[in-house]
């Protein structure tokens, strides 16, 4: 690069186009780029810099702040005259909206006048100069200090804003700790979007994800396995034990409502003989033990004095309301196989079966876009998002 330091003091450039690049990656690493290049200085040192440095260190910024992607981390000097910051004035050309332009004011420490300290809070709170995404203020860490004992707080100055005029700020703007607290709100907000669904590949990855979980849901539900998942505290949402009730309270309401007729029990416990005559009394009794006596012989009937258990037999596998009791509990099972069972839980077009992996691949585009796309205006949130995260991420990188 031919840059002159103590090492190449042979060198004849103060700054240079080259660029240095240094890679950290990881499984947990962000897909963040942060460029550290030159401040802008108006007067040349004599024997450092030349008005061709000046001119080298304009275009680069320039050239890196006019991308569309770039976040603008306007580092300023708290002991500076804010109107003599020409980095603002780059960062208002290339950034009108000021949507990806964040400052950040350095050396608080270094103020002594409270005057010159109260032009600095009128610019954080915006009375000055405001910028959309604000400015914080922070200490930066000094060569000599050394973070051994990892008191962050302490290490850049919080102390030193409890002390007036800088408790007239609000305390997500003062010190490091609130860059990082903004930044995982953002985080959690971006996160409450959900995975990007912008690409025709985003949208299906999305809804197969989704309808992947509630398969998985369907199943612990038919299952009756309500321990995995927290929806199943509802009660209401407990399915085979609300269908199993549910066919419960339908056989009760059909045995009770659906037949047209009534009835009774036997004949002979529910009517009355009619009374015989005295006269007739002798000869009826006779009469009637010749016909049983005949009927028994005529129809093969057996005695129950002569097989007792007869009796109990027939009780228990026949009575005058069994074959109603039976054709009842044998249309309630039908109905439940039929149609609950076949139409609504497992059968080949039950809607719980619907929502799939497979049904979600045979979507055409634009019913896939219409479903899972996202609305510009998410888009447009998500992209601010995504901007401010990059930019305290920056923040952090340069500060920490």
């Amino acid at each position: 690069m031919d840059i002159k330091t103590p090492i190449n003091p042979g060198g004849t450039k103060t700054f240079t186009e080259d660029v240095l690049k240094i890679e950290r990656c990881g499984p947990e690493e962000d897909y963040l780029t942060v460029i550290d290049i030159p401040g802008i200085f108006r007067i040349t040192t004599q024997g450092i810099t030349t008005d061709q440095d000046r001119l080298l260190v304009e275009r680069m910024v320039n050239n890196y702040i006019r991308d569309s992607r770039t976040v603008i981390l306007a580092v300023l000097p708290c002991n500076v005259d804010i109107a003599t910051q020409e980095i603002l004035a780059f960062a208002e050309k290339a950034d009108p909206s000021g949507k990806c332009t964040f400052g950040i004011l350095t050396k608080p420490d270094l103020l002594e006048e409270r005057s010159v300290k109260s032009v600095v809070c009128d610019l954080v709170m915006g009375k000055r100069r405001p910028l959309t995404l604000g400015y914080y203020v922070v200490r930066s860490r000094g060569g000599d200090e050394e973070d051994s004992n990892g008191d962050i707080d302490l290490l850049h100055g919080v102390d030193m804003f409890r002390e007036e005029p800088w408790t007239s700020l609000s305390s997500n703007k003062a010190g490091v700790n609130p860059l990082r607290a903004c930044l995982l709100e953002l985080l959690e907000e971006l996160a409450n979007l959900g995975p990007p669904r912008q690409t025709e590949r985003q949208q299906q990855q999305f809804l197969v994800s989704v309808s992947s979980k509630f398969q998985t849901i369907v199943r612990a539900a038919s299952d009756a396995d309500y321990s995995t998942h927290e929806s199943f505290a509802d009660d209401d949402l407990r399915l085979i034990t609300k269908v199993v009730n549910t066919t419960e309270d339908f056989s009760h309401d059909f045995e009770a409502c659906a037949h047209t007729y009534s009835f009774e029990g036997e004949l002979s416990k529910s009517l009355q003989p009619m009374p015989s005559p005295p006269l007739f009394s002798g000869g009826e009794e006779d009469a009637r033990e010749e016909e049983a006596r005949v009927s028994k012989k005529s129809y093969n009937i057996f005695d129950l004095d002569l097989y007792p258990d007869l009796e109990g037999l027939l009780s228990q596998g026949y009575t005058s309301h069994q074959p109603a009791q039976v054709a009842r509990k044998r249309f309630v099972d039908n109905v439940y196989h039929q149609a609950v069972d076949l139409c609504l839980l497992s059968g080949p077009s039950n809607p719980l079966g619907l929502f799939c992996e497979q049904w979600v691949l045979d979507l055409s585009d634009e019913r896939l876009r219409s479903i899972a796309g996202e609305t510009r205006v998410i888009q447009e949130k998500r992209q601010n998002l995504q901007t401010a995260l990059q930019d305290l991420a920056q923040a952090l990188e340069i500060l920490g």
